[in-house]
């Protein structure tokens, strides 16, 4: 009887442990894992044809030093990626080992030895990887540059303002990285609630630092109206086209954490550490597409100017075909070899667009 006892209390014990194992997501981490992987793979992409975009064109960038700096920041972005995916694929691959010998335990529990239950009944697994809080200072930073760049030019009070706005924000930010730093430790293994708190922190900070961006860049559109041409539309502004920038990128990691604090409150816990799982690697794309907009942005900007100036021929004063006039066009100062009020303003907006890229990166 005593056997039998023990027997199954053996089975109770591990089959209790392999409902633990499963509540810390081993299903869900595969989906995790696979999702991950492929955007991992996007954001090797991205950042070899950001890197080979900023250095084969030496006339995007005149500084040298922002130049090491935008390479420097892809380059620690995309080792952080690495090493979530690398973590997480140790962790799942600990946690499918763990729960097929406790599977083949719970088979032979009739005959297993009561100890070796005890070494298996302190089964739990965090999948969240340890470089989540890094990721995210890196894509929350990478914005709050983009805001001080936009708003280098105001002076006064609104100055003070815009960097204790930021400022506060950056220290929210960082202490929420180091509470899921703390709550990470083996000694924590409940980190479902800090996850909630670092999620709604990246959320509510993406959408009011998109707000500021958004509104500057606004100003910016209304104020060059003026000076717009009547043919052009409202989306050909490279205002408008950096807002479109700003809006993606933010918008990317604002909207995955606003999903991962419902699937966080909703999903059962063997499904809610995929979100986690693969917010690192959003986390890396997100500023690399920034970049790489920006770069070609400013690469056919430059293609543009430079196909405009083939076009401006010295004017010969004394050749018969310059001192001709078409008279049909006299009256409207279309003359040949004559620089209308057209052309001046052509000039004036290849100069806006060339301020602007250089304004945004």
């Amino acid at each position: 009887m005593s056997l039998v006892s023990n027997s199954s209390q053996i089975a109770e014990s591990i089959a209790g442990n392999l409902t633990a194992l499963d509540d810390f997501g081993v299903r869900g981490s595969l989906i995790g894992v696979i999702i991950s992987a492929v955007l991992y793979g996007m954001a090797v992409l991205i950042s070899v044809v950001c890197v080979r975009l900023l250095i084969s064109s030496k006339q995007i960038y005149h500084s040298k030093r922002r130049l090491f700096a935008l390479c420097l920041h892809n380059g620690l972005m995309l080792v952080c990626g690495t090493e979530a995916l690398v973590s997480e694929c140790w962790l799942t691959v600990q946690a499918i080992e763990r729960k097929l010998s406790l599977e083949m335990i719970s088979a032979a529990a009739s005959l297993a030895d009561p100890g070796i239950v005890s070494t298996s009944s302190t089964v739990r697994v965090n999948l969240s990887p340890i470089v989540l809080p890094l990721t995210v200072w890196g894509a929350d930073g990478f914005l709050i540059w983009r805001c001080l760049v936009l708003y280098k030019g105001v002076r006064g009070l609104h100055r003070v303002m815009l960097y204790v706005f930021l400022g506060s924000l950056a220290l929210m930010k960082l202490i929420g990285g180091c509470i899921l730093y703390y709550y990470t430790s083996p000694s924590h293994p409940s980190v479902f609630p800090v996850q909630l708190l670092v999620f709604s922190l990246t959320a509510v900070g993406n959408i009011l630092v998109s707000a500021v961006i958004a509104a500057r860049l606004l100003y910016a559109e209304r104020l060059s109206a003026a000076f717009r041409s009547s043919d052009s539309t409202h989306t050909d502004s490279p205002y408008m086209r950096a807002l479109v920038i700003c809006v993606e990128s933010s918008g990317l990691i604002a909207i995955v954490a606003l999903v991962g604090v419902v699937a966080t409150i909703t999903l059962p816990h063997e499904y809610n550490q995929i979100i986690p799982m693969i917010f690192p690697q959003l986390c890396v794309i997100s500023p690399l597409l920034i970049v790489y907009r920006i770069a070609l942005g400013r690469e056919s900007h430059i293609i543009r100017q430079q196909d405009t100036q083939v076009l401006r021929t010295p004017i010969a004063f004394n050749s018969a075909a310059t001192l001709s006039v078409n008279p049909s066009h006299a009256e409207h100062g279309e003359a040949y070899g004559t620089i209308t009020r057209n052309d001046l303003h052509q000039q004036h907006i290849n100069q806006d667009q060339h301020a602007v890229w250089h304004s945004r990166a």
